[in-house]
């Protein structure tokens, strides 16, 4: 937003600043209202309703933000896999990190044979008499 307006063309007088009544003032707000687009996948003219702008108003904001999005991903590395070949190789290098790891995250114990606790017997005169007397 520092270098270039929101028609995509190099800004050159003032710097951006948000102004008051934007409806997406901060990175926070920005960062949901794209994640929010995209988990739900939502007509731009109800996604634009809820966040209180028009149609191409939430139009303008996603074309951008999407841009934004996805060029911060393929920095982090952490961009969606477009190719096979490519895919294999990011799960080859998930597989490498977690064999890495000496503890596994949940520990698992073998089952014993029998509990050691008691069972109450169903059909007891004293427990099918206790559940008579409790009720009123």
């Amino acid at each position: 937003m520092n270098a270039w307006t929101m028609e995509g063309k190099p800004r050159t007088a003032r710097a951006y600043t948000p102004y008051a009544n934007s409806p997406l003032p901060t990175k926070e707000d920005r960062l949901l209202f794209v994640l929010t687009y995209l988990k739900v996948a939502s007509l731009q003219v109800a996604h634009g309703a809820l966040f209180g702008m028009s149609q191409p108003n939430a139009n303008k904001w996603l074309h951008i933000l999407l841009i934004v999005l996805h060029q911060t991903l393929r920095d982090l590395g952490d961009a969606p896999a477009r190719h096979l070949l490519s895919l294999r190789e990011r799960l080859a290098q998930l597989q490498a990190e977690q064999a890495e790891q000496t503890a596994p995250l949940f520990i698992t114990m073998a089952r014993n044979d029998q509990s050691p606790v008691r069972t109450t017997m169903l059909s007891r005169k004293r427990t099918i008499a206790a559940r008579k007397s409790a009720i009123p």
